[in-house]
């Protein structure tokens, strides 16, 4: 793999640390209009806790090189859940900053991945 690649794996993964940072904050200090939401799509009252703390751990996990994979995977994870969660509840519009994060999630994991297998 070429410069560029390296370089377009670890800015992407950043950004995406730095854009699961932001939600983690969102969902530890929730607002009243996500608490609705959370209420609306079904989940407990605890959940926004859960999502944070996965946020958290891809942020985490995507700044390191040698777990990046796995924090990518966890993102991924996460927003492909909030894409089905926005698009089951008939909020479809709602749903494409979620799916924009999944696909940069998908591309980190591609980059990473492909990355490793020219090392080996």
């Amino acid at each position: 793999m070429n410069k560029f690649t390296r370089i377009a794996s670890t800015g992407l993964a950043w950004l995406l640390a730095a854009g699961f940072t932001l939600g983690a904050w969102g969902n530890l200090f929730i607002s009243s209009k996500a608490t609705a939401s959370y209420e609306r799509w079904g989940y407990p009252s605890w959940f926004h806790y859960l999502t944070a703390a996965c946020e958290l751990t891809a942020t985490i996990l995507l700044l390191i090189p040698a777990t990046r994979l796995v924090g990518a995977t966890i993102g991924a994870v996460v927003m492909g859940t909030a894409v089905v969660t926005i698009i089951a509840a008939g909020e479809s519009p709602h749903a494409i900053p979620a799916a924009v994060v999944l696909t940069v999630s998908i591309i980190v994991f591609v980059l990473t991945y492909r990355l490793r297998r020219a090392r080996s």
